[in-house]
């Protein structure tokens, strides 16, 4: 390759000697090249508006290439003022809009020597339409009836009374709200989310064009799946209905190129150059492998994570939506059948999951119809809450999350021979789940709360509301629910519930609502410790530390960071416990942050001893709203035989206000 180019570097060098000497030659019987001319102005537009988009038409004009739209939402708006929709032709639509907004253009034609005088402005208004969404029964995480065989009614996310009392004037659809589809892609012209998609905002960074539709190649149905939960469009009479399904969409094909410069970029998308990150929330079904071991996120992630939270919304925040992770059945890894603990014998915790476990982010977990734990949904002290996935479809004629599926007979449903119960419409699937399900799912209650405020709510404002407003699942006395010293509900199967959106849409609009005061941080000194980890014992070592002056009365979150070298790490089981005094009494709380496990590798074979708790940073959401003040304790117990270790050291940082 390297020689090719060099040889057409030298073929190019001497042709245009060639042409230069024979230029020469000629000098009194050539002539320049006429300039084009400048295109004349564009004449003879229409503009109609639809449900959620506006269709364009105008007559083309001589010496045009293509043709810019400028468009804005306010009459007579300057070009330098109008937001750019560049190098298009006629007919176009445009999509992701807001009904009942009037939406105002002017179109100039564009060649080589610039732009022509711009079209006389024209203005359309798109309006609703009142259909059916002929899938909607179907969606038992929407509204749960029991339409799955064995499922409990209610076992959903309380959308049904929103969906009441929503009329189809009202915004309240998630209407305005950007929500990025970071994933594999997103079929941008499906026939359920294309009016919702946003124009010229997608990207595909395989070839920096704005369409990410999956290639043929690659079939990829993921990101399209998502977006569908998100915000599958409702009323148009076809297909299903989105948590919110007015928001505005759009996809970038970060997993199908996969390095952190991409996922970096993707994680802030900056279109229009305002140093603020384009979308309001960013879904994030996607992460390391399930398989026990320890994955830590690349310093492009964390750093962008940081630049969407200070960045995103004007100052605001971008809301990341999260996927815990789908390793805690352990699908062909082996399972340790003697490990005892909350969430015994799990392959894998959310906890050793570095994307999942940031401090940035919301941790999802996937239940049932049932209102369980999905079996694979991974178990977490940095959980944040739970939403509806269910197990697995089958041939049974059983279906988890309905949701869009790529068009025709490519994606997960492509024929009805693998399972005869799937749709016949092959543009649909009933076959999406995991915690991929989960987490859009939340981003669209989010959808729906950032639409409906009454405030400027930041994304921890987002996140508190969220834990406040979850309802307590599975119930029972050995489902694992325990209140923190601040009093609140939290499980390390399910975070602080499964989410409401009724209730936490009821919070976000509640005038009485108190936004979050500013951010604190507090980091502890490094304590070094340095003791032998006992062998094969349930009691472990500990190290207790003192926090005074933080500053803190609520947290928000805290990090822990440990280092611990052992042959095998999957042996440690560890714990963090705070205890203070809240009124004179004293309160305790515990975080489990790691359970005794099996990894991927087989038990005393050298390549894992890789892995191990190595300035490892572990997550907790569990001691939302207790303060940091107080003391800390925490525990390391090695309890498999066999292969020893030392506790080394730890430090701990707090978030909260």
């Amino acid at each position: 390759m390297l020689q090719s180019k060099q040889s057409w570097r030298y073929t190019t060098f001497y042709l245009l000697i060639l042409m230069s000497v024979f230029s020469c030659s000629k000098t009194n019987e050539s002539s320049p090249i006429p300039e084009q001319p400048r295109p004349e102005q564009p004449r003879f537009i229409s503009a109609t508006g639809v449900d959620g988009y506006v269709d364009l038409n105008w007559s083309t004009v001589q010496y045009a290439h293509s043709y810019n739209i400028y468009f804005s939402t306010i009459q007579n708006t300057p070009l330098s003022e109008s937001k750019l929709l560049a190098n298009k032709q006629p007919p176009y639509t445009h999509t992701g809009l807001i009904n009942n907004t009037t939406y105002y253009y002017l179109i100039a034609a564009v060649n080589t020597t610039g732009e022509s005088v711009s079209s006389e402005e024209i203005s359309a208004t798109p309006t609703s339409i009142v259909g059916t969404n002929p899938l909607f029964i179907y969606q038992w995480n929407l509204e749960n009836t029991a339409q799955v065989a064995g499922a409990i009614r209610g076992e959903d996310i309380n959308l049904a009374p929103l969906i009441t009392s929503c009329n189809t004037e009202d915004n309240c659809r998630g209407e305005g709200i950007l929500v990025a589809i970071v994933d594999t892609g997103l079929e941008i012209s499906h026939e359920d989310l294309f009016s919702n998609v946003a124009a010229d905002m997608s990207i595909n960074y395989l070839d920096s064009s704005y369409d990410p539709t999956p290639s043929a190649s690659s079939e990829d149905p993921h990101g399209t799946a998502v977006a569908g939960i998100v915000a599958a469009r409702d009323q148009n009479s076809v297909g299903l209905r989105g948590v919110a399904p007015r928001a505005s969409l759009v996809g970038y094909n970060f997993l199908q190129v996969g390095d952190m410069t991409t996922a970096f970029d993707a994680l802030t998308h900056d279109s229009d150059g305002d140093q603020s990150p384009d979308a309001g929330i960013s879904v994030n079904s996607w992460g390391p492998l399930d398989n026990g071991e320890l994955h830590a996120a690349e310093i492009d992630i964390v750093s962008a994570l940081k630049v969407g939270v200070e960045k995103g919304r004007n100052g605001l925040g971008t809301v990341y939506v999260w996927a815990a992770g789908n390793g805690a059945k352990g699908a062909s890894f082996n399972i340790d059948q003697s490990a005892t603990g909350e969430c015994n014998r799990s392959v894998d915790n959310s906890n050793y999951d570095g994307f999942a476990n940031d401090p940035r982010v919301m941790a999802i977990g996937a239940v049932t119809e049932k209102g369980l734990k999905a079996s694979y949904s991974e178990c977490g002290a940095n959980l944040w809450i739970s939403a509806p996935a269910g197990e697995f479809c089958n041939s049974s004629g059983y279906y988890t999350i309905t949701s869009t599926d790529l068009s025709g007979d490519a994606g997960i449903n492509t024929d009805q021979l693998s399972n005869s119960s799937e749709y016949t419409n092959t543009n649909y699937t009933k076959c999406f789940n995991g915690t991929s399900a989960a987490t859009p799912t939340v981003a669209g209650v989010a959808a729906l709360m950032l639409q409906q405020s009454t405030h400027n709510l930041s994304w921890r404002d987002i996140r508190f509301i969220l834990a406040n407003t979850a309802r307590i699942n599975d119930p029972g006395p050995q489902a694992g629910w325990t209140q923190n010293g601040a009093g609140i509900s939290v499980n390390h199967k399910y975070g602080f519930g499964v989410v409401d959106s009724l209730a936490a849409v009821a919070m976000a609009k509640d005038p009485n609502y108190l936004v979050l005061d500013p951010e604190v941080q507090f980091d502890s000194p490094l304590y070094a410790v340095n003791l032998s980890i006992p062998d094969n014992n349930s009691v472990g070592v500990e190290d207790v530390q003192t926090i005074a002056n933080s500053s803190i009365t609520k947290i928000e979150y805290v990090e822990i960071t440990l280092t611990a070298a052992h042959a095998y790490f999957a042996d440690l089981e560890v714990i963090l416990t705070h205890t203070y005094l809240n009124d004179a009494t004293t309160v305790s709380s515990e975080s489990r942050l790691a359970e005794t496990h099996l990894m991927q590798c087989e038990r005393e074979i050298s390549n894992c001893s890789a892995f191990s708790y190595n300035n490892w940073r572990f997550g907790s959401s569990r001691h939302l709203g207790e303060p940091a003040d107080g003391t800390w304790m925490l525990s390391v117990r090695d309890k498999k035989a066999n292969l020893t270790g030392q506790f080394d050291s730890w430090k701990i940082k707090f978030y909260g206000s």
